[in-house]
């Protein structure tokens, strides 16, 4: 199983080697992104939770 998460994770850097810097750059960003979102209006993707989440009560 790790030759195959090995030989996976070469064929990623492979990919991405054949894209242009900074468009690989934003690729990257994605990746480990679970929710992603597009925006129909201007056809971008977007996060759409942020990567921390805050719960608290104002005590009175």
């Amino acid at each position: 199983m790790s030759q195959d998460i090995s030989v996976l994770e070469d064929f990623i850097e492979y990919v991405l080697s054949g894209i242009q810097p900074k468009i690989r750059e934003q690729v990257e960003i994605f990746m480990p992104q679970r929710d992603l979102g597009r925006n129909k209006a201007n056809n971008s993707l977007r996060v759409l939770f942020p990567g921390t989440v805050v719960d608290f009560f104002w005590g009175v």
